[in-house]
């Protein structure tokens, strides 16, 4: 039989999908100074983040990181102002490949211009 060890605290921070330390070993990316990057996690599914920001709280605190809910409906590209610069940062997209079978027809095409956008601007 084989043993399972669980990381401990002492390893820091642990990662809550897999239990393990190695996930989590990431540079404190929120030091409480303007230096340090904010994050943007582009998403078009509200239920998706509801178990990630107690864990985004924890990490980045509530104003080191945005969310920017792009389903096509309620929140559209008319939003964000593509003839300026997007704000800098660290951007993770979380966009569904499947929007569309969820009754979100124009996701992917809020999606594909916001992420052409940051692109453009070497985001």
């Amino acid at each position: 039989k084989e043993e399972q060890t669980q990381p401990s605290s002492e390893s820091g921070p642990i990662c809550h999908s897999c239990r393990c330390s190695c996930a989590m070993a990431l540079p404190n990316l929120h030091n409480n100074d303007d230096s340090a990057p904010k994050l943007y996690i582009l998403h078009d599914n509200e239920s998706w983040m509801e178990s990630w920001r107690p864990a985004l709280d924890a990490v980045f605190h509530r104003d080191g990181y945005e969310e920017w809910f792009l389903d096509g409906k309620g929140t559209t590209t008319s939003q964000f102002q593509f003839d300026k610069p997007p704000p800098q940062g660290v951007f993770f997209s979380k966009g569904s490949g499947s929007a569309h079978m969820r009754g979100l027809p124009n996701a992917r095409d809020c999606f594909t211009a916001v992420l052409q956008w940051l692109e453009f601007h070497g985001r």
